[in-house]
């Protein structure tokens, strides 16, 4: 019955967990969690931090496998805040499970991101709008009621690979 926001990734400065964090406190979103998923230098520093917003976070350390795409499932948003960031397949891996994202206007997979369709592109920076963009999803997601079959999402991505494939296959003959 909670509203769960993911991170997952390395902790380190340029993903900018910090203000993924700073951001989910400051939304102040009732019944809501962040769940940050990865490990790295930063960690205590972030665990630190996290504990002093006073805000319902926890941290998983690094997973892989059906333990990663269990939160994916559950998640409402995907949050990907990094200051740089070349592409960020887990933008992809949200999107395909059918939950939104909340992606850095610097990562490459914000190509992805259809501005209040299937989620927001944001600056990093700006902790106002990634908080935003946090209360906006969960807004949308209160329609959706937990246990019901009309609550399963379809895949947020704009196309298919086997569409994709086509057109690459249409363009090449057209060369």
């Amino acid at each position: 019955g909670k509203h769960v926001f993911i991170f997952v990734g390395r902790l380190v400065g340029l993903k900018n967990v910090g203000k993924i964090i700073q951001a989910f406190a400051s939304a102040g979103i009732e019944d809501s969690k962040l769940v940050i998923i990865g490990d790295g230098p930063e960690r205590e520093k972030l665990e630190n931090e996290a504990s002093r917003s006073g805000a319902d976070i926890i941290f998983t350390g690094r997973l892989e496998g059906y333990a990663l795409y269990a939160w994916y499932c559950i998640a409402d948003c995907l949050v990907l805040a990094s200051e740089k960031e070349p592409f960020g397949a887990v933008v992809n891996e949200m999107l395909v499970g059918g939950g939104k994202c909340i992606v850095s206007e610097a990562a490459g997979a914000s190509c992805l991101i259809k501005n209040g369709k299937n989620g927001f592109v944001v600056n990093p920076n700006n902790i106002e709008q990634i908080a935003w963009s946090m209360k906006t999803v969960t807004e949308e997601a209160e329609s959706l009621k937990p246990g019901r079959i009309e609550a399963l999402r379809k895949s947020q991505m704009d196309f298919s690979y086997r569409s994709a494939i086509e057109d690459l296959i249409s363009h090449l003959r057209n060369l």
